[in-house]
């Protein structure tokens, strides 16, 4: 485990410090304007640094897994009787893909950085896709190429997106002084066939669904649909991206609009380095922040359900979240990326320390009302009915018993999504400032000058 631990520390330090340390090194005297180039080029090396690292280590991993699910495939197959074994490897293969996700995790630590903690444009790339695509093979080696191209220049940094969980368009995303550029990379001779196919269409200006309906061979018919979806979706991101609206990914019914926040957005990161301060002493501590959200921080013999159970009571009974459930969302400001001392990010790993997060959502209904935002609870049928019409996945819906977060103005609904509640409790946004951004995103839509900051139609 210690091992582990500097493992992780080495690869934060190249993500979160080294830029800055290798600048300060060069230029000791402080009272010199900073060379923002210069110190561009840095942070890029250090995140570059990084990436190869954990790719290397994500192979090793992937390898690893490979050999275990071979090895009880063969004992399923040759002594189906012996079970220890078999469990055993069993047990093996779950360590093995928490490992997996702790460096894809890390992975995610530097989108959340190149994308400054934006969280309404990471979700930009969020597509919901299961599962991870190869990192072997003649296709990927010729993305490595192009990233390694890329990354030559030190002022552009090319992010593998496949590396992480929350980059589903393009292979390569890469930022640069100009802003973002996605990338697909193509390789073989039915690529190359199809990249042409593509030129020809758009010079001489035909209609390009029509034409790949032209096409006779099933297998490439097929291969250009892929494409041209994989081309729309870049588009649809891009122009999201750089236009700050645009069709949603996955719903041509869908608009997205990424609206800026009236109000400056305020964590309570601070509250949450006090209270592991002072856990240090008495092993617990706790805070409100704004009245809605209750923070326990807790050790010793405060963990094992002690510390969760007093605060599950103070927060009302409601759910609480477990600081580490960030490295299992996709699209958070994770554990690596918070303001904590190496140590800190270590013990919580290992559950040493215990950070638990509830949301009083009676008290944040009261103060939405408050507020002029008519915030309810929603009934069982109100929800199953938005479910069955959203084109995004239920679970990015918020819900509670079988019910939502509605705001109903009597004449238009709008359910409250997820990302909203990972903002408050995982991202650490003070809930009062989110509430009256949310109220003027709503009267924004009312007037139809704004939509939603993430990737559905919720909000």
């Amino acid at each position: 485990m210690e091992a582990e631990n500097q493992e992780i520390s080495n690869i934060l330090f190249l993500i979160r410090e080294y830029g800055v340390i290798e600048y300060i090194k060069k230029h000791p005297d402080r009272s010199q304007p900073i060379n923002q180039d210069e110190m561009l080029a840095l942070i890029n090396e250090g995140m570059k640094k990084a990436q190869l690292l954990l790719l290397e280590k994500i192979r090793l991993v992937i390898t690893e897994q490979e050999q275990n699910d071979a090895e009880v495939k063969r004992l399923r197959q040759t002594a189906p009787k012996e079970k220890e074994p078999i469990e055993e490897l069993l047990s093996k293969g779950k360590l093995l893909a928490g490992r997996e996700n702790l460096l894809r995790s890390l992975v995610n630590t530097i989108v959340w950085q190149m994308f400054g903690g934006k969280r309404e444009e990471i979700a930009r790339f969020y597509l919901e896709d299961e599962g991870t695509k190869s990192l072997t093979g003649d296709g990927f080696e010729a993305v490595l190429k192009a990233a390694e191209s890329i990354n030559a220049d030190p002022h552009k940094f090319a992010l593998i997106a496949d590396l992480a969980t929350n980059m589903h368009v393009g292979d390569l995303i890469t930022v640069g002084k100009n802003g973002y550029e996605i990338t697909e990379v193509k390789t073989g001779t039915k690529n190359m066939e199809a990249i042409q196919f593509f030129q020809d269409v758009e010079e001489k200006g035909l209609l390009l669904a029509e034409e790949i309906e032209k096409v006779a061979d099933a297998h490439f018919k097929k291969q250009l649909q892929r494409m041209q979806k994989q081309k729309e979706v870049a588009a649809k991101t891009a122009d999201i991206l750089n236009n700050d609206t645009g069709v949603y990914q996955r719903d041509d019914n869908t608009i997205v609009t990424l609206h800026e926040s009236l109000y400056e957005q305020e964590n309570y990161h601070d509250d949450l380095i006090a209270l592991l301060e002072k856990s240090r002493a008495e092993n617990h501590a706790y805070t409100s922040i704004d009245g809605i959200v209750n923070v326990g921080v807790y050790r010793e013999h405060w963990l094992g359900g002690l510390g969760a159970a007093t605060l599950h009571e103070i927060n009302a009974g409601y759910p609480l979240f477990d600081i580490r459930q960030t490295l299992s969302v996709h699209v958070v400001e994770n554990l690596f990326s918070k303001p904590f001392s190496q140590e800190d990010i270590n013990d919580i790993l290992t559950g040493k320390i215990q950070v638990l997060i509830g949301i009083n959502y009676d008290q944040l209904i009261e103060f939405a009302k408050m507020a002029g935002l008519p915030l309810r609870w929603s009934t069982a049928r109100e929800l199953n009915e938005v479910k069955a019409a959203s084109p995004i996945k239920g679970r990015e819906l918020f819900t509670h018993e079988n019910k939502g977060l509605v705001i109903d103005d009597g004449k238009k609904k709008g359910f409250i999504g997820m990302a909203f509640i990972i903002r408050i409790a995982l991202d650490h946004l003070k809930p009062t400032i989110e509430i009256l951004n949310r109220l003027e995103t709503w009267e924004a839509m009312n007037d139809g000058s704004g939509l939603e900051q993430d990737a559905n139609p919720t909000v």
